[in-house]
């Protein structure tokens, strides 16, 4: 009979003890939780620990440098060997560079600071480095020939590798005043805009969707 009763009170004592763990949790610990706006609680209490500053940069910062702009580039060099200003005697080369200029961000400026999150508005606002050219490179399988000689000039100009060297220097400075032009920068600007609001997206698991995220450039 004590066997019984003593079998009883451990179980009266075991679902009492259940039931308090389970009213604390529910009124002392669950009630803490936040709703964020246009999140259901399932969702919420996973993204409460993603949508931070840190969170965002740290995924961010996966990619160090962040192309966000390719241009197709040309450039038109003339090579004149004429003797005189006799067609007779004429020799010149044309020579079409094409090249490629590159647009980046480079993410490991950014920091936790940079970022502000202002859930009650849904907004989450960035401040990033402007792009920069990153590099410019000759494309030498896309690169053409033409040659204009009169009836008494023959063979090709030679360039010397020096000279050949010192030539696509040349090229590639103008290339690259050409993508610092101001429309040039202008449209950077904008895609990179437009990049980073997707790297913030994708960031963020796509848990901010209905977030507007607004770029800032850094001064």
């Amino acid at each position: 009979m004590n066997k019984i009763i003593r079998k009883r009170t451990l179980i009266i004592i075991a679902i009492s003890l259940i039931l308090g763990f389970s009213l604390c949790y529910k009124y002392f610990i669950s009630s803490r939780t936040n709703s964020l706006p246009g999140m259901t609680k399932n969702i919420e209490k996973m993204s409460r620990k993603a949508i931070t500053s840190e969170a965002i940069v740290n995924k961010i910062r996966q990619k160090t440098d962040l192309i966000t702009m390719e241009v197709d580039l040309s450039d038109k060099v003339v090579l004149d060997d004429s003797w005189g200003n006799f067609d007779i005697f004429k020799k010149i080369t044309y020579i079409n560079f094409s090249g490629k200029g590159i647009y980046t961000v480079d993410l490991s400026k950014l920091k936790a600071e940079n970022i502000t999150i202002e859930s009650k508005v849904n907004t989450i606002s960035i401040n990033v480095p402007k792009p920069e050219v990153k590099s410019v490179n000759i494309e030498e399988e896309k690169t053409t020939y033409e040659m204009d000689k009169g009836v008494f000039r023959f063979g090709d100009i030679k360039l010397t590798p020096a000279e050949n060297q010192i030539l696509t220097k040349k090229v590639k400075e103008r290339m690259e005043e050409k993508l610092k032009e101001p429309t040039m920068l202008s449209t950077a600007l904008a895609n990179t805009e437009k990049s980073m609001k997707e790297l913030v997206k994708t960031a963020l698991d796509n848990k901010s969707s209905n977030y507007n995220i607004i770029v800032y450039f850094q001064k």
